[in-house]
C-alpha cells in the first residue's frame, strides 16, 4: 500500500493480506501521521493502478516498510503492477530484493 506522510511525501508498505495496518505503530517508525495515497498519487508515483502495485519500493523512490507478520510464510505471493497478474516468491529472495525496513504494524 502507499500511504502518505504529513510532510507529502510518500512510502510504501507491505503487509499480509489478513492483516490490518495498525497506523498507530507505523506511525512511530516514519515519525509522523499517515493517510493513504489518493489512487491519482500512486498512479503518478508508480505508474501502477491502486491494488496492483509491486512491493519494491525502491523502483519507485519510495522508502519500503514491511511487517514481520509476512515472513512467517515460507512463500509470498503479490501484484506485479497489473491486477490480474501476480508472482509468488520466497520470503528470502522477496527480503533481499526489497531491501525494505522490517518492522511490526500489523493488527
Amino acid at each position: 500500500m502507499v500511504l502518505k506522510k504529513k510532510d507529502g511525501s510518500l512510502i510504501l508498505v507491505n503487509i499480509a493480506a489478513d492483516k490490518k495496518i495498525d497506523f498507530k505503530a507505523l506511525e512511530s517508525f516514519v515519525d509522523g501521521r499517515l493517510s493513504l495515497a489518493s489512487k491519482e498519487g500512486v498512479l503518478k508515483a508508480t505508474r501502477c493502478e491502486s491494488g496492483s502495485v509491486p512491493p519494491f519500493g525502491k523502483l519507485f523512490g519510495l522508502p519500503t516498510f514491511l511487517d514481520s507478520s509476512v515472513l512467517e510464510n515460507a512463500f509470498v505471493n503479490f501484484n506485479i503492477g497489473l491486477l490480474t497478474q501476480s508472482v509468488r516468491i520466497s520470503r528470502e529472495d522477496l527480503v533481499r530484493l526489497m531491501e525494505p525496513t522490517i518492522v511490526k504494524f500489523s493488527k
